[in-house]
Formats: C-alpha cells, structure tokens, sequence
C-alpha cells in the first residue's frame, strides 16, 4: 500500500476559476503518477469532466490539519486554509505571485521549487463525458453577466448593448445567470427575456461545449469556458489583472478600456470607458461570423 504522505493534498481557494487552475497543477502531478486530490466543494460536480483527478469537497477544519500535518508534499492556494508553513508546501501568498506573467506560471515556478512538481502542461486535463450534449447550437453567443465582486462587472445597460449589436450581426445572445441571480438581472435589464439558468454546474458546462462563443467578465465561467474549446472572450478592467487572470485553454481572448483613470477612480469607473462596440469587435476577431 502506498505511503499515506505520498498523496498530495491541494487546497484551492473555493472559487470555480481558482478550482479549474488548479487543476492544472492536479493534472501534471497526475502525469508524474503522483497521488494528488483536489478539495473544492463546487467543482465536485464536474467530477465526470475530470475522470482521472480525484476531487472532493472541502474538509472540516481538523481534517485539513490531519491531512497537512501527514503529507510531504501540499499546496494551499487560499492561505487562510494554512495553519503554518512547512517544507514541501506550498502555501500560495500574494508575495509569490509574479503579475508580469499569467498565474499559472507562478504556480509552476514555485511547484517545482518547493512540491518537485515535473511542470508539463498548462491545460487542465477537462475530458468531455459521454453524456455531455452533442449537437451544437453555433449562433449561441453566451453572455456571463456578474461576478463574485461588482466592481468587477460592466454594467447591464453594456451587456444589453452588446447583445442587440450581436443580434444584428446574426448571432442568438443568451445570457447566462447563476442560481439567484435571477432577480437582479430582471431589475437591472427591465425585464429582458434571454437569460437562462441552465441547471448544475455538469449542465452548464454540457450546454457552454455546444455553443458558438462566450463572451464573460472576469469569472470562473470564462476559465470553463475556454477549458471546453469554446472561443471565449473575457472582459477586464485592467491589463494588468487580463494578464495575470485570463482564461487558459482553447480560443481565448481579453477586452479592456483603451484607457484608464489613475488610481481609484480607475477602478470604479473603468466600466464606463469599454463600449459595446469594442467588445462585439474583440469577439468578431476572436470567434469570427456566427457559426463559422
């Protein structure tokens, strides 16, 4: 029987983004047939996607210091998870991460520093199930309104320009909304019907694989977007946060303000300097004409 500290224990912080890159340090420990297991309570629902990873839900706080006391080898991608420091783990802070390069790269720079991680792959192992939709509907241009931080988003009168101007140009805007987000885009939109909540986390990802584009802010929705092969543009405030946070994976792209104000005002008011026009453009560029 395998050594119990031989299996590696990573710790993503809980949200989907941060899950689905972490995956990608679970597949090359997977690919050096290291014993790795992945706790992230959501993305248990998308265990059919990952066949070959283990993943399983967040323990309880005497369980991770179990697991941690016991393994040579650990990453905590959310600190507060940590009790302390250890040789072999790697307790991902702010200080490690190098904002000039993406995020992964960081992951894999200090990996291999401290986990002896063999780094070989950025992609994070997705493997589309047998039960997954087949019959793609190539006109469906999915739109990701809202983030876990409202500073993050454009407003909902953009998502709505940019949906007519899509229209026109023959694609079917369908806007994707998480379980309660229900109401607050029916308050902010006036009513407007084409938004969809498609079920579970395995179903949203069966019905994203089918679609002809996604066109998402800075959410997790982007990072699975862009894991299933779907031309995938991502809205940021910054450059800077476009090229540490963006999406990995198949057709991916980033939007920004051609400008932006100094200091805080940039961040409460970058939303406003990104038109619609320049988003539909970015996402010409990126995906072509509807269902090309």
């Amino acid at each position: 029987m395998a050594d119990e500290r031989d299996r590696v224990p990573l710790f993503s912080a809980p949200a989907l983004g941060d899950g689905l890159l972490t995956l990608a340090l679970a597949n090359n420990l997977h690919l050096q047939g290291r014993d790795a297991v992945l706790f992230h309570t959501q993305l248990t629902q998308l265990a059919a996607w990952f066949p070959w990873a283990r993943i399983e839900p967040l323990p309880e706080a005497d369980e991770r210091r179990r697991l941690l006391a016991e393994a040579r080898h650990a990453f905590v991608g959310d600190p507060t998870l940590a009790v302390k420091q250890r040789a072999g783990h790697l307790v991902f802070t702010k200080d490690l991460w190098d904002r000039k390069q993406p995020y992964l790269r960081s992951v894999a720079t200090h990996a291999a520093r401290v986990m002896e991680v063999d780094w070989r792959t950025d992609e994070n192992g997705l493997v589309v199930p047998p039960h997954a939709p087949q019959e793609r509907t190539e006109r469906r241009v999915v739109l990701h309104p809202f983030s876990a931080t409202r500073s993050k988003d454009w407003p909902v009168d953009r998502w709505l320009a940019l949906a007519e101007v899509l229209t026109a140009r023959g694609w079917a805007p369908r806007v994707l909304l998480a379980p309660g987000e229900e109401a607050r885009w029916a308050d902010a939109s006036q009513g407007d019907a084409r938004s969809a909540v498609p079920g579970p986390l395995d179903e949203v990802a069966g019905w994203l694989r089918v679609s002809g584009g996604v066109i998402a802010g800075d959410t997790g929705m982007g990072h699975l977007a862009s894991s299933l092969g779907v031309p995938t543009l991502s809205i940021f405030g910054k450059r800077s946060r476009a090229r540490f946070w963006r999406p990995h994976g198949g057709r991916t792209a980033t939007v920004t303000p051609r400008v932006r104000l100094p200091g805080r005002a940039g961040d409460r008011h970058w939303a406003r300097l990104l038109g619609a026009a320049r988003v539909a453009k970015a996402f010409g560029a990126l995906a072509g004409p509807p269902g090309a």
